[in-house]
């Protein structure tokens, strides 16, 4: 319901498609209709998004519904949600179906395992367990523990997981995941990761036993991103996400989101290419990056490699620039003006390699923020004999 008189009126779906936008009068006791039409741009087949960190109700400092949280998600053309309540296992696939957007948005189950001292972490997909407290979310407060106990309680949880006909007995087909990294609820700090040395300095509170971290929360990836880098050049296969953990009906919801590239939509292929770092973390565009026509992000390359570099995005999402990082350091930027762009890649030693898309000017009308999007590494064999990592592994 409105005042009556004339409003401008937007509608959009996202940062995959244009959008429409109109005056319209409303007059009292009259309904107004808006119909549109919104052209979309075609990703690239077998490439998915999700967010893989969103709270609705059943999380005690959320302020949205439920249906609403399934609502902001379908809206923004967000192809998998994931339940990744505080502390609480929430099936969402009831919602789903009762809004009858099945053939819009597909829900996996998670939760939030969020204690204190020790960083938050999300971890997906499980099965709900209706008997017990929280549908068998994990009680961390019941026992105090090292974050490597923590985390193997985490993994049991996903040897509940029977989606796909495995029963994951082992924890290896679900994601682990870090959560905004540092400050007071991340895990980095909390273990007094430094960069510098390479070293640990609480190890009580350390594990490396996660398959993702979080590069991008709700617009914030800056401060995330060295240390992305860092843990690549150490050794540590991590997938990059970007999520939006919104706890309302804005807080980044639709904007951030995380691209998979999977063989098909089944939750089993889309975990296994989460896992393998076949992903891309944005905050807008998409970057699809190639070898060969293979899909690069996550994989490994023997010798010199052009890699062609396509990015995909609607008119109203203004993108400059293309950078090309070497081992964490921009080697290679490029004005961005359409076109595909092409870079040879020849190291004398073995690098790891990402590449970042962005914007100068805000996404205006739809979203206040410029765009950012970078892809998951890929590996470069120089030599033939096995990449090998040019930090030594933390301490």
């Amino acid at each position: 319901p409105l005042e009556p008189g004339e409003y401008r009126v937007i509608v959009h779906r996202g940062p995959e498609c244009e959008y429409s936008e109109g005056l319209v009068t409303i007059v009292s006791g009259q309904r107004v209709a808006v119909d549109v039409e919104l052209d979309c741009i075609e990703l690239p087949q077998h490439v998915y998004s999700l967010d893989p960190h969103s709270h609705s109700s059943p999380s005690g400092d959320a302020r949205i519904a439920t249906v609403e949280r399934i609502l902001t998600h379908a809206g923004h053309g967000v192809d998998f949600h994931i339940s990744t309540e505080h502390d609480h296992i929430a099936d969402f696939s009831s919602v789903v179906e009762s809004l009858e957007l099945t053939d819009h948005l597909q829900t996996i189950i998670g939760a939030e395992v969020s204690p204190t001292l020790r960083g938050h972490h999300n971890v997906y997909p499980l099965t709900p367990n209706d008997s017990a407290v929280n549908k068998g979310a994990l009680s961390w407060w019941s026992a105090w523990s090292t974050t490597e106990v923590l985390y193997e309680q985490m993994r049991s949880l996903l040897s509940m997981d029977g989606s796909d006909g495995s029963d994951g007995s082992d924890g290896s087909d679900g994601v682990v995941q870090v959560n905004h990294p540092l400050g007071t609820s991340g895990l980095f700090d909390a273990a007094g990761y430094d960069r510098t040395l390479g070293t640990i300095s609480k190890p009580n509170y350390w594990s490396d036993d996660f398959d993702a971290m979080e590069l991008i929360n709700d617009g914030s990836f800056q401060s995330y991103l060295p240390y992305y880098f860092d843990l690549l050049s150490r050794g540590y296969s991590i997938s990059p996400v970007s999520v939006s953990d919104s706890h309302s009906h804005t807080g980044g919801v639709g904007l951030n989101r995380t691209y998979v590239a999977s063989d098909n939509d089944s939750v089993s292929a889309v975990m296994t290419a989460l896992k393998e770092g076949r992903v891309v973390a944005t905050m807008g565009p998409y970057i699809h990056l190639t070898i060969d026509n293979e899909f690069a992000p996550g994989a490994v390359f023997t010798g010199g490699q052009s890699l062609q570099t396509e990015v995909f995005h609607p008119s109203w999402m203004d993108i400059d620039l293309i950078e090309l990082y070497e081992n964490g350091q921009v080697v290679e930027s490029v004005e961005y003006n359409g076109e595909a762009v092409a870079f040879d890649i020849n190291p004398s030693e073995d690098a790891h390699y990402t590449v970042a898309a962005s914007g100068t000017f805000p996404m205006t009308p739809i979203y206040s923020s410029s765009p950012w999007g970078m892809s998951a590494a890929f590996f470069l064999d120089a030599d033939g004999n096995g990449w090998d990592a040019p930090l030594d592994a933390l301490e």
